[in-house]
């Protein structure tokens, strides 16, 4: 069977894939790869010693994203001997969702009068707008206030 030889001339030229993102150094705009969206909150009174608060929040709209956060707890006049940071969608007093060493993360046998937990980086997928909110849930005498951050990326 004999071959034929095409004419590349008569191929039709396809555009190459592309990611909506940035070439520079600003921002990604919203709904494109590398959009940030982030929140920090500082010196917020914590919750009753035991139960559980909202830092602050950040609401995503439909796509994948990467986020983390970050608890700092200060206590005057007292002593932090546990703390917990976590990324949930539930607001309030609840760990619903809190899964350990995913979005939950806790410090036992602190005996201090600040300390630092993150909630490492991890891959959310979501189908419509969606809040999150970054947690804090302490074990305290005194007085105790929390700083945090809660950041996310759009990764496509």
């Amino acid at each position: 069977m004999a071959r034929t030889k095409i004419d590349p001339s008569l191929v039709p030229i396809m555009p190459a894939a592309q990611v909506k993102g940035t070439t520079t150094n600003d921002s990604a705009a919203a709904g494109y790869v590398g959009e940030v969206i982030s929140s920090y909150a500082q010196s917020v009174a914590a919750p009753t010693s035991g139960q559980i608060g909202d830092v602050t929040s950040i609401t995503l709209t439909a796509g994948d994203w990467m986020m983390c956060g970050e608890i700092y707890a200060t206590v005057s006049g007292g002593t932090l001997t546990e703390l917990t940071a976590a990324i949930s969608t539930t607001s309030g007093n609840s760990s619903s969702g809190w899964i350990s060493g995913d979005n939950a993360f806790y410090n036992w046998t602190i005996s201090s009068t600040a300390f630092t937990v993150p909630v490492v980086p991890r891959r959310v997928s979501i189908s419509s707008s969606t809040t999150y909110y970054l947690k804090i849930s302490p074990l305290y005498t005194g007085t105790c206030n929390g700083n945090g951050r809660i950041t996310a990326w759009r990764i496509r």
